[in-house]
């Protein structure tokens, strides 16, 4: 509602905002803001003291909406670009700090010098919902990291937080807090998904009144040893009385056979029981406080022998802890751990020892015997030793008197050997100087094979380039003689003069050939490779066509087995040179006397290479040419007319490829070429 126009209420929508007008029973709306987005929910509206709007779209921004009864209303939005983070609840609420804002890092403040949010309070935190009270008073609710609601109260001053109180919401366990609504005589509401709860600040409750933590019952096994309460009897006093702390007489002694013992606790603090949590501690046998947690019952089995107490203390839903309780008990040793034990352990342990050293002192005293007859024994072997190695000595002393003649006469050959070593240096002295000269020599001879392989390398480029020039040079010749030849042929009417015309036409068809050849070896030569994807049935198409006029009966019959799958990517200008020269091949060394003349074209591939196959049934080739046939102008067969340039184009392209080549043939009757070249 308004705060100026009691009959007009804005009304937020999950598609927008609407003005309400109520005019006696008529209600009149006005769309002030329409959301695209159906993720954009209204998550809060303030009117601020200039009559300003302020509306916050959940998952979007703020919209700020100025002078909106009229028919243009100033719309501005806020986001990122104002300071506010990354999308989130967007809570709104306006109090004397002015207007606040609550985002997933905390709540931010506009600053209206510089129309900007800035972080106020609470500077993290994933806020979630946000509502003021008194202008200095603000309730929130924080999504902590475990994804449940803290909520608290918070008193400001100067945009300083003055107080912040918890302890009272503590026992509100939420995901979520839809709304915080206050009502008259100090009392808040808060909406959650599992009810609604009220909060009366008038109501004053101190929330650090101690309590006990008590232990309900101690079981031992299958017997229970303690039932809760302590008793003790007091002189002058008929009847016992109930104490807290354990008297002596209850502490229990459990036999070693029995070491398991299991403890029931509570507190007595009886607001929500189910949510009070318990920390213990055995002391003698844990060695810190365990975490906390809702379960009542701790069991302990196995032991070891000892004197315990065992502690227990409650933390309620304000965590505030309880007193400590705390129950003595004493674990017995077994039997052979006891004292007497250990004194009958030590008399056996002593008697034994006494007879161990009678039999020893009796077993030592027959092995002296055994050693005197031993040692009677062993003296006459020394006696016979002796007189051995005295015999032995005197044979000693004789090898000695051969030794020392040898060695004389070993040292008249080591002199002997010293003159020869003497000798062998001086010859090696010799070798090295002769080396050294021969080095020299082959120093000079590989410098001159150096400047003669440069200036053959000169003279080939020289070469290479002549060739190149010649060939275009005298494409314009052999055209021009093409060209006049013609004419003569429709000026003359001798048939001896055109037939003579024919001939020279007819060479210089020839002559053109021959240059295109050669054009084509410098091309091959300097050409790079430059691979790509090739339609191969179409690229032999086309070869087929250019050499189509080598058929002129028209009788050749051609056969292709391509691999389907096959996706050939090389070298188009290459692959082109050694297709054309070697169906060309074909074509040219066929049989005259068979008419059915077969070329067969194959390709295939494997994972590394591709394979291309030209096979035909024409003359064949001799098995001593075979070696030859790529050589530069290497003619075969008197048959040939061409240059000699074709099969060694197709080696010096397949070698560009990287790739290989081989023939076989069988003299009229079958010639294959095999092409392999890598991907």
């Amino acid at each position: 509602q308004l705060k100026n126009a009691k009959n007009e209420i804005i009304l937020g929508q999950t598609n927008g905002v609407r003005l309400l007008t109520f005019s006696g029973n008529k209600v009149s709306e006005k769309e002030l803001l329409s959301f695209s987005n159906k993720d954009q929910i209204v998550k809060g509206i303030v009117e601020d003291n200039n009559g300003a709007l302020w509306i916050s779209a959940k998952n979007n921004g703020l919209y700020k909406l100025e002078d909106f009864h009229s028919d243009s209303p100033v719309i501005t939005f806020y986001g990122k670009e104002q300071g506010l983070p990354e999308a989130g609840e967007w809570p709104i609420t306006s109090c004397r700090q002015g207007l606040l804002v609550g985002t997933s890092k905390g709540i931010f403040n506009l600053d209206a010098n510089s129309n900007t949010f800035k972080k106020s309070v609470l500077s993290n935190g994933n806020i979630q919902t946000l509502t003021s009270i008194y202008d200095s008073v603000i309730y929130v609710s924080i999504k902590n990291s475990t994804g449940s609601i803290d909520i608290e109260k918070i008193t400001l001053t100067n945009h300083e937080i003055v107080e912040r109180v918890s302890t009272p919401f503590k026992r509100i366990v939420t995901s979520n807090v839809t709304a915080i609504f206050p009502d008259q005589n100090d009392i808040v509401w808060f909406a959650t998904p599992e009810g609604v709860y009220s909060f009366d600040e008038n109501i004053k409750k101190d929330y650090t009144i101690p309590y006990n933590t008590l232990i309900r019952k101690v079981v031992n096994q299958d017997s229970a040893i303690f039932n809760g309460t302590y008793s003790q009897s007091i002189s002058g006093k008929l009847a016992p009385e109930i104490v807290t702390d354990q008297p002596s007489n209850y502490i229990t002694s459990l036999t070693f056979d029995r070491n398991s013992i299991r403890f029931e606790y509570a507190s007595a603090f009886y607001e929500l029981p189910e949510r009070t949590e318990y920390s213990y501690f055995l002391e003698g046998n844990d060695k810190q406080w365990s975490s906390w947690s809702t379960e009542h019952i701790k069991e302990y089995n196995n032991l070891s022998p000892g004197n315990y107490t065992f502690k227990v203390k409650a933390k309620n839903i304000y965590d505030l802890e309880g007193e400590i309780a705390s129950y003595k008990f004493v674990v017995l040793a077994p039997w052979y751990q006891t004292s007497w034990a250990f004194v009958l352990f030590t008399f056996s342990g002593g008697m034994l020892l006494w007879f161990i050293v009678l039999a020893y002192s009796y077993r030592v005293r027959q092995h002296r015997k055994k050693l005197k007859l031993i040692v009677a024994d062993r003296t006459f072997e020394v006696i016979s030793q002796k007189k051995e190695i005295e015999k032995q000595n005197d044979l000693l002393k004789e090898q000695n008197e051969q030794i020392s003649n040898q060695r004389d006469a070993i040292n008249v050959k080591n002199e002997e050997l010293e003159l020869s070593q003497e000798e062998i240096l001086k010859i090696n002295k010799k070798l090295q100087e002769l080396n050294g000269l021969l080095e020299k020599k082959v120093e000079q001879r590989t410098s001159r094979i150096k400047q003669t392989l440069q200036q053959l390398q000169q003279t080939n480029a020289e070469l290479d380039t002549f060739i190149y020039r010649a060939s275009h040079d005298l494409k314009g010749p052999i055209s021009r003689i093409h060209g006049l030849t013609s004419l003569a042929k429709l000026e003359s009417t001798s048939p001896n003069d055109r037939k003579y015309y024919d001939l020279i036409e007819l060479v210089a068809k020839d002559m053109n050939k021959l240059l295109a050849k050669l054009t084509q070896v410098h091309e091959v030569v300097h050409a790079t490779v430059d691979k790509e994807l090739i339609d191969l049935p179409v690229l032999i198409s086309e070869v087929r066509n250019n050499i189509n006029f080598l058929d002129q009966s028209g009788d050749i019959k051609y056969s292709f087995d391509l691999k389907s799958t096959l996706q050939v990517k090389s070298d188009p200008f290459l692959l082109t040179i050694v297709l054309t020269n070697l169906m060309e091949n074909a074509l040219i060394f066929r049989k005259n006397s068979v008419s059915d003349h077969q070329i067969t074209v194959k390709a295939d591939e494997d994972k590394e290479s591709y394979y291309i196959e030209v096979i035909d049934n024409g003359l064949g080739i001799d098995e001593s040419h075979l070696n030859k046939v790529f050589n530069m102008f290497f003619r075969g067969s008197d048959q040939s007319k061409g240059s000699g340039l074709g099969l060694y184009l197709v080696k010096v392209a397949v070698e560009k490829l990287h790739g290989e080549i081989s023939v076989t043939s069988d003299l009229n009757d079958k010639t294959t070429f095999f092409v392999k070249f890598p991907k």
